[in-house]
This record gives structure tokens, C-alpha cells and sequence, in this order.
């Protein structure tokens, strides 16, 4: 992974690692300075090309990614006398074109970044050497070099390199005054780890002399998920921008408009209320900077637009968020803000998801995506990881759970580059959604532990809504003994809200997040004897869901009206009341069918499907009913095709005569305790078993692991 597959650099690793004491310290810390590799290179390769392609090499490290036209800039290569490669070509024409084409037609560490050959960087390693070399023989031109690039990127529209590479030059002015009007634009792209870092080794001194600096920082720790460390460094911030006596050399750098500059600490403010859940406070911050922040920054504008448009959808209706949100989006592309205009978009096509409209919705992450591609580096914005995340929230809902999982799947990749945690964790949790369709249970709750694990670090407010959705991965594969465990659990903020006025809580939308979740915890455990409490578990939830039933039909709100009706439809039927639920299930293919939802009804399993049959041979929308059988057949060809390779790991990878042994002791119920005991062996050693049991059966828990083992004949 470190030499990214280059057999001198493994041959090399293999060479320094024997004998070592610690070869994974040594892997983590193998770099280019390491003396095999650099005595190689210099040897090698560096000391046998010619002088010019040396100072290139050279110069152009300091460089995370070139491009002929910037090498030219940085070199003010016009004025070389270039002795490789054809310089009789049209006025268009780059000398540094040559050398990069000789360095790639060399095999001498470079690495394209497009199919065009237009961008390419350093082999990791090789740069290591570049940049170490670069300090030793061009100290004095450093800093020129750094901003002469920085002006290159200025003037090629990539704010975040601009600013980092006038940081590297030591010029603070200049960065802050880069920082004053494009904050936002600063965070587009996948350069915010660089640009955190760079930011974060700056002096405090010197961070609060320059407030936009400070502001930028602010706005990349909140990005970036380190919302803990925002707060502290604002106040700071606020009171230097506040102080009656500050020294007039403090803002002599820049003429730093305080109000705008507090504006923005709002918004930061109001950012950090919104990804904790509390859109309450998100509101009124967000109204607060609005009123410091001028008319002529649209961007940050449309950026507070978006908190007040994302509170208004827990406390004004869809109505309202719906138009409050458009204006965000118009705010945002009329600033040229792609990432705040991206979200908006895909915020208002969640709102048309939301009121049950999944193709005009699809239609709106199609025109946001072409937006994200807009680039003019030619490669997707990190934002459009998010896009295609939400993409697959339809298509999976469509029951298309393959390309479900690609789109997923490529949104994960785009947002883990990017670094922004709150999008990351959102778009794993879409992933494992996607995988659970897909069949792939194992990869379903490695994503959802990838989202937790984030999420987790983010917030309370979003590690509970991660929380949620990895118990529907549980309820989807059957486990529901850690389902009932979650329901009944200690310490769940939402776990006492049923039978409660639901507005009385502080987050109306989590709440009924919570909610509905618990009742579909309750219709699948009740087939069970895990939880012994269903029954009236769910003449409360029941009760209760009628009332929020017509709230969101009376709102617009298609898709949690669906949800409802399909619950209320498994409840009732568990009574044994089939009449009311036939007329409930009635109700919630009327209220599907218009937007083509199938995934609702699978995921509910056979009891729905059995209700479908009824209503088929009642002549109930006989065409929908039709497609949504269809779409059940298609899940047990799935669930078989997922046993039959069970069977296969099963068969290749037996029970051993012990895990038989502790597997049906497991399934006559005694704990790991009473397992020893009977054995006349460790505790330790049952856990041991067990573990070795879940990896063959791949399982995570006894339930699943019993239920399994019956399924494939080993019990």
C-alpha cells in the first residue's frame, strides 16, 4: 500500500525489513527519506537524468498534483532553452508538456490523474525524495515558487490551493485576503485535510491577527466533524472583533469588516446546531447572521439560507421548507457556490422523496449531479458523493438494489476523500441499506459500523439516528434478539416517547424516526417468543400511529404515511384482524403506487406478501399488486442464492466436532457459563468456539446462528 505496487520499492521494503524489530512501526513510518530508497533514487535515477529535468523534478514537488500550464507558471518555463521534445508546435503550445510526456514515457514515477493526460502527481515515495532534496538545494526560492503557484490556482478558480500554497509561502496577508470572499469555496474540495492542516499550524497569535483566517479554520473544523473544537476558538475570535481598544496593527494586514466577519461566526454557529439536532437554536442563529452578513456575499448567505430551510422541515411543515429551501438553491447558483448549491438541491429533491414524488426527486439528483460534474478540473466535486448516495436511496426503493449499491458505493469513495464526516456517515449508512438488498449482510454491517463509527464522533443527536438505522439492518436479517434489546434498552433517549405527545419532544423528526422504527422492531419481534411485552407494545403504537398518520397525510409527507400504513397493516394482521388490515394495506398501495414503491413492502417479508395475495385474488389493484409479487419472488431468488453460497462456506469451511457440540447447546439454550460447565472446559474457550462458529456460518449473534444452522441441515 505504501509503494503502491512498485516491485523496486517492495523489493526494497523487503530488504530494510529483515531484522527489524517492529516491521509494522517500520511500514507505517517507509517513506522516501528512508536511506534504501533514497540512496536508490539519487543513484539510480535522479543523478542520471539531465540538469533541467533535475530542477524540474525539483521544483514542481512541492506540487500535490501538475498540469503543463501550471509547471509553466511556477518555472516561468518560457525562458528555458528546452532541449527534449518537439517546441515547433502552435502558440498553445507548453513547454513543460515535453517534460512531463518524457517523464511518463520514462516510467519515471508519474501517475495520470485523467484519461486525457492533463493532470498527474509523484509517486508518493518518489515525492518524498523530491521535497526532501528541494529543501536542501532551492531553501531561498521556496517561497517564491510556493506563490507563484498560489497565483496560478488563484487565477484557475481552485481557492483551497491557492490559500494553502500562500500559506507555504509565508504569506499570511494573502491568504487571508483569499479567505475573505471565498470561505466556502475553500471547503468545495477534496484539498480540506490539507487546508485543516495547514490552518491548524499556524500560531494562535497569528490566526487571531488575521479574523478570516480564524473564520476559515472555524468553517473547515465543523466540516470536518470537530465540532467540540469550534466553540472555543469563535469566542476568541469574536473577541478580538469586538474589542473597543484593538490595537490598529492587529487588522493592518487586511481591512477585515467585523460584522461581515461575525456573520459568518453565526453561521458556523448555526452549522454546528443543525448537524447536533438542534434546529430550534439553528434558526435563530442562522437570523442572527443574516442580519451581520452583507448583501453582496450571496454565498454564505444561501449557506445560512440552508439552515433555516432544514429547521423550518421539523417545525413549519413541507410547505414551507420547500420554499424556503428553492431560495437557497437560487441563492447558492447565483453566488457560484456548487456545494452549498448541490446540497440544496439534493435537499429539496429529499423533500420531493419525502411527499412521495421518487421520480421528480430522481430527476432532481440527476440535475444536481450534473452540477457537481461542472468542474473545471474535470473531475467530480466531492459533493457529488452525496448526490449519488441519495440516488440510491430511490433506486434501492425501486428495488434496482445493484446499481443501488454502485451509486453508494461510488458516494462513499468521493466523501472519504473529501472528509466532511456528517455526509460520510449518511452515505455508509445508504450503503448498507443498499448491500442489505443486495444480499450482502456482512458488507451491510461493516458499512453501518463505518457510519456509527463516525457518526459517533460527530454528535449524540447523529449517532442516534446511525443507531436507527443499523437496527433495521438487524430487523432485516433477523436478529432480533439485539433488536429487543435496543427497544428496551436503558439510556435511549427516545425508548419512553411511545404513548407520548410526540411535539413535546425537542426533535419532532427524530421522534418519529425513533418511533416508527420501535413499532417495526414490534411486528417482526412479536413473531418470536424474544419479546414478551408485544402485544401491548403495540395496541399503544397503534393508537398512537393514527394520530401521526394524519399528520402526515394532512402535510404531504407520502413516504411516512406509507411507512405507517404498512405497519399498521403487519400489526393489525398479527391481531388477526386480516378485514382491517386487507383495508389498511388497500390504503397504502394507493398511497405507493403513484411514486413506485417496492422496497417498503418487501422488506416487511412474507406476511405482506401473503396479505398481496389476498388482495390480488380481492381484484385489488391487480397491476401493482402483480409488480410487487413479482418484486418478492425476485427476494427469495436472492435469499437463496445467498444460502446456497452459505452452504458452500459451510461445506468448505466445516463445524469441527467441539463446534457442533457447542453449537446445539447454544441452540438449547444455556449461556456460555452452563456451556463450560457442561464441557469441562474454559469460558474462554466456549467464547472462543462461538467466534469461530459466527466467522464459518458468517452470523453475528446465537439467534442468527441457530435459525441458520436449522436452515442449512447442521442441526
Amino acid at each position: 500500500e505504501r509503494t503502491e505496487g512498485w516491485i523496486v520499492g517492495l523489493q526494497l521494503a523487503a530488504l530494510s525489513l529483515q531484522g527489524h524489530q517492529d516491521p509494522s512501526a517500520f511500514i507505517r513510518a517507509f517513506a522516501g527519506s528512508h536511506r534504501f530508497v533514497l540512496d536508490y533514487l539519487v543513484d539510480e535515477v535522479l543523478n542520471r537524468l539531465p540538469v533541467q529535468i533535475q530542477e524540474f523534478l525539483l521544483k514542481t514537488s512541492i506540487l500535490d498534483r501538475l498540469t503543463a500550464p501550471l509547471c509553466d507558471a511556477l518555472l516561468k518555463a518560457g525562458n528555458w532553452k528546452l532541449e527534449i521534445g518537439d517546441t515547433s508546435q502552435s502558440n498553445n503550445f507548453h513547454p513543460s508538456t515535453s517534460i512531463l510526456q518524457y517523464l511518463e514515457a520514462s516510467n519515471l514515477f508519474l501517475v495520470p490523474l485523467d484519461d486525457d493526460r492533463t493532470w498527474y502527481r509523484f509517486h508518493h515515495l518518489f515525492r518524498d525524495l523530491l521535497l526532501k532534496r528541494s529543501e536542501q538545494s532551492y531553501t531561498d526560492q521556496r517561497s517564491g515558487l510556493h506563490r507563484r503557484a498560489s497565483e496560478w490556482f488563484e487565477n484557475n478558480g481552485a481557492a483551497a490551493e491557492a490559500l494553502i500554497h500562500a500559506l507555504a509561502a509565508g504569506d499570511v496577508a494573502r491568504a487571508s485576503q483569499l479567505a475573505q470572499w471565498d470561505v466556502l469555496v475553500l471547503l468545495d474540495d477534496r484539498e480540506l485535510p490539507v487546508l485543516l492542516g495547514a490552518l491548524s499550524e499556524l500560531p494562535r497569535s497569528t490566526l487571531f491577527q488575521y479574523p478570516w483566517l480564524c473564520v476559515t479554520y472555524a468553517w473547515a473544523l465543523a466540516y470536518a466533524g470537530h465540532l467540540d473544537s469550534v466553540e472555543p476558538l469563535l469566542q476568541e475570535c469574536e473577541a478580538v472583533l469586538t474589542r473597543d481598544d484593538l490595537p490598529n496593527q492587529a487588522l493592518s494586514a487586511e481591512q477585515v469588516d467585523s460584522r461581515h466577519a461575525l456573520g459568518h461566526i453565526h453561521a458556523i454557529r448555526a452549522f454546528i446546531a443543525t448537524a447536533t439536532g438542534n434546529y430550534a437554536q439553528a434558526a435563530v442563529l442562522a437570523s442572527r447572521s443574516l442580519t451581520l452578513l452583507p448583501e453582496r456575499d450571496v454565498a454564505t448567505r444561501s449557506r445560512v439560507a440552508t439552515q433555516v430551510a432544514y429547521a423550518m422541515r421539523s417545525s413549519d411543515g413541507m410547505v414551507a421548507a420547500t420554499r424556503a429551501t428553492a431560495k437557497a438553491a437560487s441563492l447558492a447558483r447565483a453566488a457560484g457556490d456548487t456545494h452549498v448549491a448541490v446540497l440544496a438541491a439534493c435537499d429539496l429533491a429529499g423533500i420531493q422523496g419525502v411527499q412521495g414524488c421518487l421520480s421528480e426527486a430522481m430527476s432532481a439528483y440527476k440535475d444536481a449531479l450534473r452540477l457537481a460534474q461542472s468542474d473545471t478540473s474535470e473531475r467530480d466535486l466531492p459533493v457529488a458523493g452525496y448526490v449519488y448516495g441519495r440516488m440510491s436511496t430511490i433506486l434501492r426503493e425501486w428495488n434496482d438494489v445493484e446499481e443501488a449499491r454502485r451509486l453508494a458505493e461510488k458516494g462513499v469513495e468521493l466523501l472519504r476523500e473529501w472528509g466532511w464526516p456528517e455526509l460520510y456517515a449518511d452515505c455508509c449508512a445508504y450503503l448498507a441499506l443498499a448491500l442489505q438488498a443486495a444480499g450482502d449482510r456482512k458488507g451491510a454491517l461493516e458499512a453501518v459500523a463505518e457510519a456509527k463509527r463516525v457518526a459517533r464522533d460527530l454528535s449524540d443527536y447523529y449517532a442516534d439516528l446511525v443507531d436507527i438505522m443499523e437496527v433495521r439492518i438487524w430487523l432485516a436479517q433477523g436478529d432480533l434478539a439485539r433488536v429487543s434489546r435496543w427497544v428496551a434498552g436503558p439510556g435511549k433517549p427516545y425508548s419512553t416517547l411511545i404513548g407520548t405527545d410526540p411535539r413535546s419532544s425537542s426533535g419532532y423528526l427524530q421522534y418519529l424516526r425513533a418511533f416508527l422504527c420501535q413499532v417495526e422492531a414490534g411486528v417482526h419481534s412479536s413473531e418470536t417468543t424474544v419479546w414478551p411485552d408485544w402485544r401491548l407494545f403495540l395496541e399503544t403504537a397503534l393508537e398512537t400511529s393514527s394520530e401521526l398518520l394524519q399528520e402526515a397525510e394532512h402535510s404531504g409527507c407520502v413516504g411516512r404515511a406509507l411507512k405507517i400504513l404498512i405497519l399498521r397493516t403487519h400489526a393489525l394482521q398479527l391481531f388477526g384482524d386480516e378485514e382491517a388490515a386487507l383495508l389498511a394495506l388497500k390504503q397504502a398501495m394507493l398511497t405507493a403506487e403513484p411514486g413506485g414503491y417496492v422496497r417498503s413492502f418487501v422488506d416487511h417479508g412474507e406476511p405482506i406478501a401473503r396479505l398481496l395475495r389476498g388482495a390480488a385474488a380481492h381484484g385489488l389493484a391487480v397491476d401493482y399488486v402483480g409488480k410487487l409479487l413479482a418484486a418478492f419472488k425476485l427476494e427469495e431468488s436472492r435469499q437463496r442464492a445467498a444460502s446456497n453460497h452459505l452452504t458452500e462456506e459451510a461445506i468448505t469451511d466445516p463445524l469441527s466436532k467441539r463446534e457442533l457440540q457447542v453449537l446445539r447447546l447454544i441452540a438449547a439454550g444455556l449461556t456460555n457459563r452452563e456451556i463450560a460447565a457442561h464441557l469441562f472446559i474454559t469460558l474462554g474457550t466456549v467464547k472462543g468456539h462461538a467466534t469461530k462458529i459466527y466467522r464459518k456460518l458468517d452470523v453475528h449473534s446465537r439467534t442468527q446462528a441457530v435459525a441458520l444452522a436449522r436452515q442449512l441441515g447442521i442441526l
